[in-house]
């Protein structure tokens, strides 16, 4: 068999994800479709603008035969770390073939500058420009110029898509797997930009979100026939979620000492005490996250920080051998129930379908859980009770 792997976040859906699944299908003849997705806060540490039921739905709107749920544990993490989960799960349904957006849309491209990594000094500039106090995607682009790299390259191997395109190429070779590549070039817009200039339906999930905080109108931006299907008022509204998360943020730092954030996840190197100092000085959630970043800590790892506190994420040893515990099935059709009747007997033994049959749930899955919760009372939606509902049959 031939089988499609596809990693998305969709934060929100939006006429870029549509055109992406299309072409990715398109790459070859499949017999399987198989998407992983995050769950109610994305790798950035942002929450999601809709829920993942709502995604699952999607996807299975657009030609998706199964979707799996990626912990969300697992997906508050840098992108290397992101990367490496995606495809151990995958892996474990036996993907034949892997496609990812970039910006290049060069998959040798991407195997080459892939390979950079594997340059001994490389790691070893690396290590320095951290151990000076950089963040990590700053020490990467500095590491690739003191090897040589043209600034033009070190430019577009930095660019969001080809960061994790070629942290999943860097996934397969550290988990030694043999899986097709294919890379689909992202169209018209970056993935940060934040202003529309052109008369044109495709924008970036970041366009989409400021328009959605302004209140202006997304439909020529989004599969809307595909939302009108699914229901009504789908969106969450972030500017009250995140005035939420401030709040609840300051009350952790109220009623716990300071040391208690030293057990939690992502949190080191004091960055505890510096939070502690702004809290309550800051104005809005966003102006937090500005003013606790510094060269080491960038906004994108101060987000997933905050997620964390607000969650009570703990720091576990081994934690990242959990994953083999945890496969768990958020949606399906036909096609996509028929092959788990097809999978081997150890992969079986890992699947999550109905969490409701469960007498123990492991820890991750208990994280996963108690995100749903906090996504509910963040955004005034109902959300839990769909977790012992799955999975989506289609």
């Amino acid at each position: 068999m031939k089988i499609l792997g596809l990693i998305l976040e969709a934060n929100p859906f939006h006429n870029g994800h549509k055109y992406f699944i299309e072409q990715a299908i398109a790459t070859d003849q499949y017999d399987l479709v198989i998407a992983i997705t995050t769950t109610s806060f994305n790798m950035r540490g942002e929450i999601s603008l809709i829920d993942k039921f709502t995604k699952t739905k999607l996807y299975l709107e657009n030609n998706i035969d199964l979707v799996l749920e990626l912990p969300n544990y697992l997906s508050i993490n840098s992108s290397d770390k992101f990367c490496l989960f995606n495809i151990n799960i995958l892996s474990s349904f036996h993907i034949t073939d892997l496609c990812f957006g970039s910006e290049i849309g060069d998959i040798n491209k991407l195997m080459e500058y892939s390979s950079l990594k594997d340059n001994p000094s490389f790691n070893m500039y690396l290590k320095n420009h951290l151990d000076n106090g950089l963040s990590y995607s700053t020490s990467i682009n500095k590491a690739l110029l003191d090897l040589g790299v043209c600034k033009d390259d070190v430019n577009e191997y930095t660019k969001p898509n080809n960061t994790l395109a070629i942290g999943y190429i860097n996934a397969i070779k550290e988990l030694n797997l043999n899986i097709n590549l294919h890379t689909i070039k992202r169209t018209q817009n970056n993935y940060y930009d934040t202003k529309i200039t052109n008369d044109i339906d495709i924008a970036s999930a970041s366009q989409i979100r400021a328009l959605l905080n302004n209140k202006n109108d997304i439909n020529k931006y989004i599969p809307s026939a595909q939302y009108e299907k699914i229901g009504s008022n789908l969106f969450i509204n972030e500017n009250i979620a995140k005035e939420r998360m401030l709040e609840i943020l300051k009350y952790n730092f109220l009623i716990h000492p300071i040391e208690y954030f030293n057990s939690i996840h992502l949190i080191n190197e004091g960055i505890e005490n510096r939070i502690q100092s702004f809290i309550n000085k800051a104005t809005n959630y966003d102006e937090l996250t500005k003013l606790v970043q510094t060269k080491r800590y960038n906004l994108n790892r101060i987000n997933r920080i905050f997620v964390n506190i607000l969650l009570e994420n703990k720091e576990q040893k081994e934690q990242d051998k959990e994953i083999f515990t945890y496969l768990r099935i958020l949606g399906m059709n036909e096609k996509g129930k028929k092959y788990l009747s097809k999978l081997d007997k150890d992969t079986k033994k890992m699947l999550i379908s109905n969490i409701s049959k469960l007498d123990n749930y492991p820890n991750i899955l208990e994280y996963e859980l108690k995100s749903s919760r906090l996504f509910d009372i963040l955004t005034d939606k109902s959300t839990y009770e769909l977790e012992f509902k799955t999975p989506i049959k289609y």
